[in-house]
């Protein structure tokens, strides 16, 4: 009996006749692939008026800047927010050795027009200089005829009359000018009231 009580305080006893249960070391955590790279390439499609850099200049972007889905999110709004594009999409393939991305832009742009200022009251360059510090695509030679752009217009060249404490009650609009349509921005004609 002794025997087998001696026995069994062995089986009992640690690291005798037992044997160990090994932990598994931890999983090696998974490192998630970052969300964003740099921009290695950057390209522009579907541009007919609009050159590359004028495109790229309005969305924000650069060779170089590091981005991803976020960014080129921001990109896509700016570009249509100018109201130049009908339609824009973006695309960017991460490079087999995640040394950074190439990315493009594709784009519908929408129809432009030759821009008049008439009878503004206040010398062309001036307005135009206003203008180009205010929209990425401005040019007096080409601007989208959409009537957001056109409204948009309208409002910056009111204020810039109304700081120089100018008439800014004008419109814009589209209209032949003299033989081939152009957007003209030019004072409001103001009725005289009709007599009771």
């Amino acid at each position: 009996m002794r025997w087998l009580l001696l026995l069994q305080m062995l089986a009992l006893a640690p690291g005798f006749g037992q044997t160990a249960i090994q932990k598994k070391p931890p999983a090696a955590r998974r490192i998630a692939p970052p969300d964003k790279w740099p921009i290695r390439t950057l390209a522009v499609e579907g541009n007919r008026v609009y050159s590359p850099e004028e495109v790229l200049s309005a969305a924000g972007l650069r060779v170089g800047d590091v981005a991803g889905k976020p960014e080129f999110d921001a990109a896509h709004d700016r570009l249509l927010a100018t109201g130049a594009f009908s339609t824009v999409g973006y695309k960017y393939d991460v490079r087999a050795d995640g040394s950074g991305s190439d990315a493009g832009f594709q784009v519908t742009e929408n129809e432009t027009l030759p821009v008049v200022f008439y009878g503004l009251g206040v010398p062309a360059a001036d307005l135009e200089a206003s203008l180009a510090a205010r929209d990425p695509l401005f040019s007096a030679t080409r601007l989208a005829s959409t009537e957001e752009v056109i409204a948009r217009w309208t409002a910056w060249i009111q204020e810039y009359l109304a700081a120089r404490h100018l008439d800014s009650r004008i419109m814009g609009g589209v209209e032949p000018w003299p033989e081939k349509l152009s957007i003209v921005f030019r004072r409001r004609k103001i009725c005289p009231p009709s007599p009771r």
